[in-house]
């Protein structure tokens, strides 16, 4: 990902964003149940509507920022492994290509350019997002009972 520093960073904005709003919705849970449903708080009732939906846009907005930015990293660093293997067949021996078919060759790099692009894409950031959604999971959960979660992350397992 040698050229991407600024896409890759930007992508895990995204990520961040999409973690901490995934985050916030978790914790709003308790003031939606207690302010609207049990104290009947109508001022909470127009207020909590407008927040649930600015943190689903929030998380929207960092999904597709990541998603996008992730896929041009992928997509670039695809074409830049074909242009490498394109310019070191050029170099070869006229015995390589005796020893190996057209077809081949074709469709080893086509799949392992593939490999590639779904682990830039798909597999690596899908890591990265869940790890900082468990990080902001965790730390709901120790706002609303640390004792609770030192229980269930280290003495239960």
């Amino acid at each position: 990902m040698r050229g991407f520093k600024k896409e890759f960073f930007i992508a895990m904005f995204g990520m961040l964003v999409l973690a901490v709003a995934s985050g916030s919705l978790v914790k709003l849970i308790e003031p939606i149940i207690n302010k609207i449903f049990i104290d009947h708080d109508m001022e909470w009732f127009y207020i909590l509507p407008g927040i649930v939906f600015a943190l689903y846009m929030g998380q929207g907005i960092g999904r597709f920022v990541q998603t996008y930015f992730m896929v041009f990293i992928g997509e670039n660093v695809v074409k830049q492994i074909r242009q490498e293997m394109l310019s070191h067949f050029l170099h070869q021996e006229v015995s390589f290509f005796h020893k190996y078919t057209g077809g081949e060759l074709m469709s080893r790099i086509s799949s392992d350019t593939a490999r590639v692009h779904s682990f830039v894409s798909d597999a690596f950031p899908s890591m990265i997002r869940e790890f900082l959604t468990l990080i902001a999971f965790i730390g709901v959960a120790l706002s609303q009972s640390p004792k609770l979660t030192f229980y269930a992350l280290v003495v239960v397992p």
